[in-house]
Order: C-alpha cells, then structure tokens, then sequence
C-alpha cells in the first residue's frame, strides 16, 4: 500500500512539474511570426566570430501583469557558474501571455535567461540556450 501511494505522489508530483516548466518557459528560435509561431526553433546554435542573433519567446500560463519586464542573460560556465552577461528591458502589454525580444549574443557557451517583471525578483519564466562556433 505505501509503494502505491508513493508511485501516485510521485506520478501527480512529475506532471505538476511538468506543466509549471512548459507552461512559463522561455523557447529560442530564429524569429517569431506574428500569431506567436517560431521559426526553427533550438536549443543550440552555430555562430559566426562576430556572434548570433536569436528570438527569445516568453510563454506563460498568466497574464504578464506588467507594462515592463527584464530579462536577465547569465554565462553559465562548465561548473555551472553564472555570470551575468547582461540585461534586456523590454515594454509589454500586462495581458499578454506570450511575447518576444531578440538576443545577441557576441561568444559561443552556455547561457540561461531569466525574465521578470520590472522590480521583482520572481523568476516569471527561464530557458536555456548553448551556442557553439560555426564550422568554418
């Protein structure tokens, strides 16, 4: 009866989990059409020694609730250091459960983004992209 009711938490724990991490998510991709479509979307890139350009697509499961957001990018190192590479403000519109900014990013790694609402240190949604040296 206890490996019952533990497999249960377990199952009921994984798909809550589950749906918080899809649901506020950030995704990266090429670009962004109009109805909220990315175009090749990845999670790891080629880039030129001049660096890459991507669209970050912030999607959540509730309202912004913000006219302005930040987005903050960490270099996230082999040990899994982050350093902050830098920080993105951006306008919104509070009801909007989706929207996008692009990212430039000038050398190859690892990095996480962090978006929050202007003020606030809760994360409203985060992503992963690694970028690697395009082949010559």
């Amino acid at each position: 009866m206890k490996k019952i009711v533990l497999i249960l938490s377990l199952i009921v724990s994984s798909l809550f989990i589950s749906k918080n991490c899809i649901a506020q998510m950030i995704s990266f991709c090429e670009s962004v059409k109009e109805d909220g479509q990315m175009v090749n979307p990845s999670s790891t890139y080629a880039m030129t020694k001049n660096g890459g350009i991507m669209s970050m697509l912030v999607t959540l499961d509730h309202k912004v609730g913000s006219e302005k957001i930040v987005y903050k990018v960490f270099r996230v190192s082999d040990k899994g250091d982050q350093t902050l590479d830098q920080t993105i403000n951006d306008n919104v519109i509070p009801d909007w459960m989706w929207f996008y900014h692009d990212l430039i990013i000038r050398s190859p790694g690892n990095y996480i983004v962090y978006v929050y609402q202007d003020g606030s240190t809760k994360v409203l949604a985060s992503g992963l992209v690694h970028l690697i040296p395009a082949k010559k």
